[in-house]
């Protein structure tokens, strides 16, 4: 598992995390995820927001 990671560059040779490719993943992932909540709550607002408050505050570990 740490070979493949480190052949994709998502872990750096010194075990750091490629905070490059983290964001260029997490901002794929971000856009689906935030069609998924507005069409399962019919374009309420409230779910929405309340996500915006609660990743940010997430720890990145």
């Amino acid at each position: 598992m740490k070979n493949t990671l480190l052949g994709r560059g998502i872990l750096l040779p010194t075990g750091e995390i490629s905070k490059d490719k983290i964001n260029l993943v997490a901002g794929a992932i971000t856009q689906p995820f935030a069609e998924m909540v507005w069409a399962t709550t019919g374009g309420d607002w409230e779910p929405s927001l309340r996500n915006l408050i609660i990743f940010p505050a997430l720890p990145f570990y």
